[in-house]
Parts: C-alpha cells; sequence; structure tokens
C-alpha cells in the first residue's frame, strides 16, 4: 500500500510540473503576443515566394556585403527608389541569414516598414515586434528577457487588457 502512494503522488506530481510547465508556457505565449500586434513572418514569406531563383546571390557574395557580415556593429546601407526591389532584397537577405546562423545562438529580427501602415507602424509597436521575434528566435524565450517583459507586462495588462 505504501508504494501504491508513492507512485500515486509521483504521477501528481508529475501532473502539477506539467500543469505548471502549460502555465508559464500559456503566460509566456500571452505576454510575447502583447509586445506588439504586428506580424512579419508572413509578410516575409510571401517575399521569398515572389523572388526569382537567385536574386540577390551576387549582392550576398559581393565584398561590401561580406565585409558587413563579418564587421561587429557594421552597418548595411542600401538605397533605392520606390519599386527598385529593396524589399525583395531585404528578405533575400533575411532568409540568408537565417540559414546561415540556423542552429547558433544568433537572433534574426526583421521588419518591412510600409508607408500604407504608417499608424499601426508606431515606433513602440515596430520596437515591440522586434522584442517579440528576439523572444522567439532564441531558444523559445532568452532568460534574461523573460523577467524584464513579464514585470512590465504585468504593470501595465490591466492598460492593455481594457483596451
Amino acid at each position: 500500500m505504501n508504494h501504491e502512494i508513492k507512485n500515486s503522488l509521483k504521477g501528481l506530481g508529475e501532473r502539477v510540473g506539467s500543469l505548471q510547465v502549460s502555465s508559464t508556457k500559456l503566460e509566456r505565449d500571452t505576454i510575447i503576443r502583447w509586445l506588439s500586434s504586428l506580424e512579419f513572418s508572413s509578410q516575409h514569406q510571401d517575399f521569398i515566394s515572389r523572388r526569382q531563383p537567385g536574386t540577390g546571390q551576387k549582392f550576398i557574395d559581393s565584398e561590401a556585403f561580406q565585409k558587413w557580415l563579418n564587421t561587429e556593429h557594421g552597418q548595411l546601407f542600401c538605397p533605392g527608389i520606390p519599386g527598385a526591389g529593396k524589399t525583395i532584397m531585404a528578405s533575400t537577405i533575411v532568409d540568408y541569414l537565417q540559414k546561415e546562423f540556423e542552429n547558433q545562438d544568433v537572433g534574426i529580427v526583421y521588419l518591412y516598414c510600409n508607408y500604407r501602415r504608417k499608424l499601426e507602424q508606431t515606433a513602440l509597436s515596430l520596437l515591440g515586434s522586434l522584442v517579440q521575434q528576439m523572444a522567439h528566435s532564441v531558444l523559445g524565450s532568452p532568460p534574461s528577457l523573460m523577467p524584464c517583459t513579464t514585470n512590465t507586462w504585468t504593470k501595465n495588462r490591466s492598460l492593455i487588457l481594457t483596451r
């Protein structure tokens, strides 16, 4: 009988632990969604699907891009007139970086700004989207990011939930 009780308690403990993990994951997912309503991954996939094979490869192979890629804190500025292909080029670069650093501790985050969406693409929502993407990109959620985000969410959730 004592053995049965031990097994029952062990099973109960495992289920409670599982519920805590589920609750924590649900809370984490709620907090991450709260950071921003902007979502760029579907746009990114759409841009990738519209590009022609080989698009941007010459640029990725270029000395300027490789120098930027291998420089700490470097900047890459690629101006162009409307319709020149900047968005497709940016999506090509993001795709390349995601593949290049897939199994490394590197977060790749990106935005696709659109002048038609300027009212919803505020500085706060864009920054929130970057934090949101970072939270998803580095093993689900980096430990150093969640306490700060959770504290901010806890302090402000009543304001957010009553909008």
